[in-house]
């Protein structure tokens, strides 16, 4: 028992001397911020991802309307009596534009993917910019990434990454909305 109390004394005076080393509580200012809700409500970065949602939309499309030649040419190669030329003529052209489809797509999907990240890296620059303005100006030390809320829409991935958000935080500490400001007026 004896040396129970000696232990926790010594702690006791372990941290009451780094007591003095530690941040005062207003001496380390931080912020959150939920960049989600920034990029969704940056004009100049929807205006930089539109023609690329745009491009999908069309893409998909083509794909669809590839996908129709492809099944009427199935729809003709069951009509046709198996092992004649027309058949096998029929097969290759099938295979043929199966596969010119495939290369079709992932060339074309890997050439947005390219556009996107290119207009995100963009954006982040500008979204990165303004935080660190923001930051500078209001002596703000330390500013920590927020999702919004799990909702029962989101998927698993986003509902995951929720839940390493701070659990605690004051409504002061967000600076979402200023930085929204910040990016209004910078572009006008």
């Amino acid at each position: 028992m004896h040396r129970l109390i000696v232990r926790a004394f010594c702690v006791l005076l372990i941290v009451a001397g780094f007591a003095p080393l530690a941040p005062a509580q207003d001496g380390y200012p931080t912020a959150v911020i939920n960049i989600d809700e920034v990029y969704a409500k940056y004009a100049q970065h929807q205006e930089r991802v539109r023609p690329i949602r745009e491009s999908l939309q069309e893409l998909e499309k083509s794909i669809q309307l590839r996908q129709v030649e492809i099944e009427t040419l199935v729809g003709q190669l069951r009509g046709v009596a198996p092992g004649t030329a027309d058949y096998q003529k029929r097969q290759q052209q099938l295979s043929r534009l199966q596969v010119e489809l495939q290369q079709f797509v992932v060339k074309s999907r890997a050439d947005l993917q390219k556009q996107e990240m290119q207009a995100i890296l963009a954006s982040r620059q500008e979204v990165n910019a303004a935080i660190s303005a923001h930051a500078k100006a209001h002596g703000i030390r330390l500013v920590l990434r927020r999702q919004p809320e799990p909702s029962e829409t989101q998927n698993a991935a986003e509902f995951g990454r929720s839940l390493a958000d701070p659990v605690v935080f004051e409504d002061q500490l967000d600076i979402t909305a200023d930085i929204l400001k910040s990016l209004a007026v910078e572009k006008k």
